[in-house]
């Protein structure tokens, strides 16, 4: 039989792996990202994006994080998520749901709506345009990453786990070194 002191040991230790996990792969992505001059992160033909705005309701809430892969737009088919360029303005990114695939001779055109919207959007999509199809929707983890980029997100991300790991190799010292037996002995 397992004692409950060593389940407790297994869980702490399993939530300390995932959070050293979590705080690893946001310090790649921040490193990635002010790498990239403020580009979405990539990593083999995935981007990270964060849902800024409320037109994929009730599909994505503000602040998920979408995992978007890139792929042949021709393998795209109605009803699909994809990410695109905006036609106007090729920095800004949107996240839309294909309604129509529309072929004109070698070209393929994407007629998109936000799930939220009553109406489709105004210019179809060119299939050079397209980013990738969304994979993956992660609810309100967008928010810890947006958060991370600020001087107190870095603090608690970044120079917070630091300082407790220090400070756990020194308690492993100090107990090995016999410190612990030395304050027991006293009380």
């Amino acid at each position: 039989m397992v004692s409950k002191g060593k389940v407790l040991a297994w869980t702490e230790n399993f939530f300390c792996l995932i959070l050293i996990m979590v705080l690893s792969l946001l310090i790649i992505l921040l490193v990635q990202q002010e790498k990239n001059g403020g580009e979405a992160p990539s990593f083999k033909g995935y981007k990270m994006m964060i849902v800024l705005s409320g037109s994929m309701r009730p599909t994505f809430d503000t602040g998920a994080l979408l995992v978007v892969k890139r792929v042949d737009p021709q393998t795209i088919t109605r009803g699909e998520i994809i990410t695109y360029q905006d036609t106007e303005d090729t920095r800004r990114l949107i996240t839309h749901r294909v309604i129509q695939v529309v072929r004109e001779g070698e070209q393929t055109f994407f007629v998109t709506k936000g799930d939220a919207n009553e109406t489709r959007d105004f210019a179809p999509v060119p299939e050079q345009n397209v980013v990738g199809r969304v994979n993956l929707s992660i609810p309100y983890l967008g928010y810890v990453i947006e958060f991370s980029h600020s001087r107190l997100g870095w603090a608690l991300f970044i120079f917070l786990p630091v300082l407790l790991a220090i400070a756990g190799e020194f308690w492993v010292i100090y107990q090995l070194s016999g410190g612990e037996k030395t304050v027991k002995k006293m009380n």
